[in-house]
């Protein structure tokens, strides 16, 4: 029998997704905010400004390509997970995205940076 609208795991599942969604407006508007940014701080920390928007960047994106990735994977069978599965699945591919470009950058994040710094005023 599967899980009904209203039942406990549905409504966890919709609260993880309204916060993952939350969270990527969240980085979307803090890049936006830097672009916006005075140029009341130093150099320095313009720099970390921009790479730190930058990464958090990288990771939404990674993260959304690898919720495509497992839309590929069949779901259904004696070992699909329902709910559950994909409850822990979205917090595995949040925190791969968040590992992969703080160690493993992808390039985004680097051509980011290098746009941003471009665009600065000298």
């Amino acid at each position: 029998m599967g899980t009904k609208i209203g039942s406990p795991n549905a409504d966890l599942l919709a609260n993880v997704t309204l916060a993952q969604s939350r969270k990527a407006e969240q980085q979307l508007s803090s890049l936006k905010r830097l672009t916006d940014s005075t140029k009341d701080t130093s150099k320095v920390d313009r720099r970390q400004k921009i790479e730190n928007a930058a990464e958090d960047f990288e990771a939404l994106m990674l993260n959304e390509m690898l919720k495509s990735m497992w839309k590929t994977i069949p779901q259904d069978g004696m070992f699909s997970g329902g709910n559950e599965e994909a409850y822990y699945r979205d917090m595995l591919n949040q925190a791969l995205a968040e590992s992969i470009s703080k160690q493993n950058s992808i390039g985004i994040k680097e051509v980011i940076v290098e746009d941003l710094e471009k665009r600065e005023p000298k």
